[in-house]
Formats: structure tokens, C-alpha cells, sequence
């Protein structure tokens, strides 16, 4: 029997003619990625690959024929685990694919916040200014510390870019990764975010969203960092308290600020946030670059083939406690 597979949302073709060449899956992309329209034709897949689309309960639970979930990236925040989990639908997801891209938008926040690259940029092209050069002084990077929370595969590639690429000091938060697999890339482990906080010259957030971390850099954390220090978060908007953050760039707290990601997406055009000084703002983009968008289409493409076709648990299983009890 012939399997049918939702696409939420556009993907790269590479991931449709995984699926597409078996001869054995028709994949359809839906009209818009709005919930309502998802869970209005879900019934009548067998597979749903999706990428900003809120996969919640009243989706899975219509997709009574659903046997497997793409997920195209690495946050789960965006899906319903628990009812995936009780339905018995696998959800198949790309942690090993946008990884060096991350890491790379990371570092390039880094060196524009450092060398205040978009004022710069704004002085010469829009007011014409070639005598405010002075007032952009920035800094080297090299020697300054780094300070990363959330040391998995995304941590660990801007931990090597920025200590062996660009000679910086780098600190790692993370409570469930050993001091010694840090120290075996240069990273010096710290057992407190006080710690990390007060130490860093550069702060990037990226860490899981969970619900413990909903909240996390409140004023009070970004209280602790030096006045001269700035704040990164490619990681998941609702970590940081944007008022707080907000206001610490408006007092000079601290002394700027680099977002991909906000607690609302898609940002409303008055979202407050985005009139906060020496900030930089991007449209969630981090994982935006062909090898990436490569790379995660053809990893959730051959986890729904792995399911529907061959009966074979994926690589990459966000839920591995379902496979006893898939559907089939």
C-alpha cells in the first residue's frame, strides 16, 4: 500500500526525492502552514514532515493513519511529545544537520556585535557619515572569554570555532556534560551560571528549550555580566526574558544584545523587543543556508522512509520509548 506523506511546509527537494524514488510515497505539500490547515488534512497521511508549524494535540490526535513525524531541526518545543508518544507516532528529527550552520551565525553575531558592525554599516550607507568612523571602535575578539550554556553538538562546534579559530577563552555551562569530554576541546567546564556570567565576555545561549529553562536569563542573570559584555540566544526566544533584557540594554546593563529567535514567532511589527538599543535582530535564520536546508530535509526524508517503508527504527528517534508501541 502506497504511503502519503504531509509536507507542513516547503522543504528542499532533496528530502522529497528520498521519498519520491522509493516509488512507494506521495508527498503533498499543504497549502499554507497554518495549524487549522495541517490538522484540517492530516487524516489522510501516513507521514508529516514540518518545520514552524505547532504540532499539538488536536494534529496528532486527527492523524489517526499518522505513523511518523518529521521533524525539520532539532527543538522539540514545537511538538506535542507526550501525545506523538501515547499515539504511537514516531517523530524522526535532524540534530546532527544544522549544527556547523548554527555554530557559523553564531560567531558572525560575535564579530558584528564586537566590531559594531550594523551601526557602521548605517552611518555610511544610510546617513552618509564617514566622520562618525571613530565612534565604532570595537574589540579583538582573541583572548576575550566565551561563554557557552548548553555544551551538545551545536555548543561544542562554536566552543572549537571560537577557541582554535579565534584564539578565545572559552567557558561551558552544562550539568549533564562531564568536565573531561569539555576539556578534551579546550573548554573549561563551570558548575554555575553565576559563575559563567560573570566571567564571559560573550554569552551564547544554546540550550533545549525546556520548561526548567523558560525564563532563564531574567534581569537578575543578566544583571551579573559585565557592563562591557553582550548577549547572544540562537537557541529558543522564551530562555530570555525580552522586558528584562529590554531594559538592561537601555540602562547599559550590558552592552548589546544578538537575537535569531523570540518568544512570539512570527514577530508582530510592533513587537517591543525590537526597539531595544545596540541590539541586533534576524528573523530565526541561524539554520538558514542550502547545506543546512539540505541536510535536515534529507535526515527527516529517511527517517519517515526507515518507518513506513522498512519497519526500521531511524537514527535519530526523538522518542524511542514509542517504538515498542508504534502504530504499523
Amino acid at each position: 500500500m502506497r504511503q502519503r506523506v504531509l509536507l507542513a511546509d516547503k522543504i528542499s527537494p532533496a528530502g522529497i526525492q528520498i521519498m519520491e524514488q522509493t516509488g512507494e510515497i506521495d508527498v503533498v505539500l499543504a497549502p499554507n502552514p497554518l495549524e487549522a490547515t495541517i490538522a484540517g488534512m492530516v487524516a489522510d497521511f501516513d507521514g508529516l514532515i514540518f518545520r514552524m508549524t505547532r504540532i499539538g494535540p488536536e494534529i496528532l490526535e486527527r492523524g489517526k493513519r499518522l505513523k511518523a513525524v518529521g521533524r525539520h531541526g532539532v527543538g522539540l518545543d514545537t511538538i506535542d511529545v507526550g501525545t506523538a508518544t501515547r499515539e504511537g507516532i514516531c517523530i524522526c528529527y535532524t540534530p546532527a544537520a544544522n549544527g556547523r550552520s548554527v555554530a557559523e551565525y553564531v560567531m558572525l553575531l560575535l564579530l558584528a556585535l564586537s566590531r559594531k558592525l550594523v551601526p557602521a554599516d548605517y552611518s555610511e550607507r544610510v546617513e552618509r557619515e564617514f566622520g562618525k568612523r571613530n565612534q565604532f571602535m570595537g574589540h579583538d575578539v582573541a583572548d576575550k572569554v566565551l561563554g557557552i550554556v548548553g555544551m551538545g553538538r551545536i555548543g561544542r562546534q562554536i566552543a572549537k570555532m571560537a577557541g582554535q579559530g579565534f584564539d578565545m577563552k572559552v567557558l561551558g555551562y552544562d550539568p549533564y556534560v562531564p568536565a573531561a569530554d569539555l576539556a578534551a576541546i579546550c573548554v573549561r567546564k563551570v558548575d554555575s551560571i553565576e559563575e559563567l556570567l560573570r566571567e564571559a565576555d560573550f554569552v551564547s545561549l544554546n540550550c533545549p528549550m525546556t520548561e526548567d529553562l523558560k525564563g532563564f536569563m531574567n534581569f537578575t542573570r543578566i544583571s551579573l555580566m559585565k557592563p562591557g559584555a553582550y548577549l547572544i540566544n540562537c537557541a529558543r526566544g522564551p530562555i530570555v526574558v525580552e522586558e528584562d533584557l529590554a531594559r538592561a540594554l537601555r540602562e547599559g546593563r550590558i552592552a548589546g544584545a544578538a537575537l535569531d529567535v523570540f518568544a512570539e514567532e512570527p514577530t508582530p511589527r510592533d513587537y517591543p523587543i525590537l526597539d531595544a538599543p545596540n541590539l541586533i535582530a534576524t528573523a530565526h535564520i541561524a539554520t538558514m543556508t542550502r547545506e543546512s536546508m539540505d541536510r535536515m530535509a534529507i535526515d527527516a526524508a529517511k527517517g519517515l522512509v526507515s518507518v513506513l517503508l522498512k519497519n526500521e527504527k531511524p537514527e535519530f528517534l526523538a522518542n524511542p520509548e514509542v517504538w515498542s508501541h508504534r502504530r504499523r
